[in-house]
């Protein structure tokens, strides 16, 4: 969900007010009072179905959705088809991330690659994210860790000058550029989140801060919007296994059903 420069106290208050207002989603959108930011649900478990998980949007009265790229790439020529569907269903696109569909590169890390991951990511804001006209920021994942599972500094700071590059032009568009650090990608640790935000250009570069991942990856969620508040732009809510919680090491598979947590949130 992207926030619209509240505060701490006044984003606490306003999910108590929503979570009462609608009774577990048992009010609709239209009755909900104003709220100075969005809430939206990932399209993730709809595969390329994206137009069932529109319905299943506007049957609980959710404003807004957050597909990935592998959700809608039968529209990725067509962003406008799109938009009229989620129009008639009364549901807003809040962005959509970069994950998967054809030729395109989400190699952070290696030099010879970052090139077309940079323009890859430009055209996707350009071409796919502006036409629907009211997104303000683009969730995006940094891919996969490189071989041998673990990223050093170099490797991070390839990202960050990547990050500012393709910032530069999205914010351009009106466009803010939000990574996410998630477990099993290229950044999941504190260090390494930390050590992005310091290495990026916060003219260029905010944040999506995602509850469970945050924790998975062995950080306190909380201490994280603390820290970055002024550079978050969305924030992923959902919960991780209680005896994870506070812990200092990532904590989930690296390999098998489970790698990046899969199967862990609540």
């Amino acid at each position: 969900m992207a926030h619209a420069n509240m505060g701490r106290r006044d984003f606490i208050r306003t999910v108590a007010g929503f979570t009462a207002a609608r009774g577990l989603f048992g009010a609709s959108a239209a009755s909900a009072a104003p709220l100075p930011f969005r809430f939206a649900c990932s399209a993730i478990s709809w595969g390329t179905n994206v137009e069932e998980a529109i319905k299943a949007c506007a049957r609980l009265g959710l404003p807004g959705i957050e597909p990935f790229r592998s959700n809608v790439v039968n529209y990725l020529g067509k962003p406008l088809e799109l938009k009229k569907l989620m129009d008639a269903s009364h549901v807003q696109m809040a962005t959509c991330s970069n994950g998967g569909g054809p030729d395109f590169s989400s190699n952070f890390y290696d030099k010879t690659k970052v090139k077309k991951t940079i323009a890859d990511h430009v055209k996707f804001v350009r071409e796919f994210i502006v036409p629907f006209g009211y997104c303000n920021h683009f969730k995006m994942n940094l891919g996969s860790r490189p071989p041998g599972y673990d990223t050093n500094d170099d490797q991070i700071k390839i990202c960050a000058d990547a990050l500012n590059e393709i910032g530069r032009q999205t914010i351009a568009m009106g466009i803010r550029l939000s990574p996410h650090p998630h477990v099993n990608s290229l950044v999941q640790t504190d260090h390494e989140t930390r050590l992005l935000m310091q290495s990026t250009d916060p003219r260029y570069v905010w944040l999506c801060a995602d509850t469970a991942h945050l924790t998975l990856g062995g950080m306190d969620p909380l201490q994280i919007l603390k820290d970055y508040w002024p550079r978050v732009s969305e924030i992923h809510y959902k919960d991780a296994p209680k005896h994870l919680r506070g812990s200092k090491i990532v904590a989930v598979p690296r390999s098998g059903p489970e790698a990046g947590g899969h199967g862990w949130f609540r």
